[in-house]
């Protein structure tokens, strides 16, 4: 069953003795409360990333468990205390998870969702400030396994997706990728989320070629 994702070995803390696996029909559908909340991310604890959004003209449905069966095998799904118990649960529910991209100290987290017709993802940065091209890696590895999986596991011809951005202070649940990247970025942008002006930071992007690999689109045949 592992073999085809229908159940995921999931690493975390711990888990030497008693492996944990994530089977999708069967996780929460949704977090108990709000992700932000649930790890403390405020505009004085930390430093959210821009939205970076692949858009598809059809998300095929199970893309999203593949992806996070994929993530959990490099990166560490992030846990969190439980309102109900004494006992910390791994942040993974149906469409969403949250994964460690540190071991250690754990100031850097990748938050994954899945949306109408796209996956969203953002990088919570606590202590540090976010600068240019500091998570290109993940934004290529993201961008390999979605293609290695529509067209290994699910042989589906002619899928379409593209790479959009949007403010990080817009919530999960607001964020539509309204941003084209271009080659010819400007530095700073209007927001019409916060009504102020933004740095453009270009954190996803290659600091040696601009945003240049990020706004190409892709099609997997």
């Amino acid at each position: 069953m592992e073999k085809f994702d229908i159940i995921i070995c999931v690493t975390i803390d711990g888990s030497d003795e008693k492996p944990c696996y994530y089977v999708p029909c069967m996780v929460k559908s949704k977090p108990e409360y709000d992700i932000y909340e649930m790890f403390n991310v405020t505009n004085d604890t930390c430093k959210k990333s821009t939205w970076l959004c692949f858009k598809f003209r059809f998300l095929p449905p199970h893309l999203i468990n593949h992806l996070i069966a994929a993530l959990s095998r490099k990166y560490r799904v992030a846990e969190v205390a439980s309102t109900k118990q004494d006992k910390k649960q791994i942040a993974l529910f149906s469409g969403t998870a949250v994964f460690e991209l540190q071991k250690t100290p754990k100031l850097r987290k990748l938050l994954v969702m899945k949306c109408p017709n796209a996956i969203q993802i953002q990088v919570l940065q606590f202590g540090k400030q976010i600068e240019g091209g500091l998570y290109k890696y993940i934004a290529d590895f993201m961008t390999e396994e979605i293609i290695k999986i529509i067209s290994t596991r699910f042989k589906m011809s002619n899928v379409k997706f593209e790479k959009k951005w949007e403010c990080g202070q817009t919530k999960p649940e607001s964020v539509t990728g309204s941003n084209d990247f271009c080659e010819d970025q400007d530095t700073k942008y209007y927001c019409e989320t916060c009504k102020i002006a933004h740095e453009f930071t270009g954190e996803w992007s290659d600091l040696q070629h601009g945003t240049l690999d990020v706004s190409k689109r892709f099609i997997c045949i």
